[in-house]
């Protein structure tokens, strides 16, 4: 069962695959930037024939440039 919180963030995954998006940005390394959580949403996005989700914080993606 999802809590309030995880429907919230599973569905702005969800959202960002479908729209597919390159790389979501948030600053919720908590719950979203998250290393075991960006792999389990990448499992499933697989599973489902999506393709990986790319999801860093904005400081990661002010570095790439």
């Amino acid at each position: 069962m999802l809590t309030a919180r995880s429907y919230d963030d599973a569905l702005h995954f969800a959202t960002a695959t479908l729209a597919g998006v390159d790389v979501l940005v948030s600053w919720n390394s908590r719950h979203m930037v998250n290393l075991r959580r960006i792999r389990a949403i990448n499992e499933v996005n697989l599973a489902m024939g999506q393709p990986p989700l790319e999801i860093r914080t904005p400081k990661e993606l002010d570095n790439d440039a």
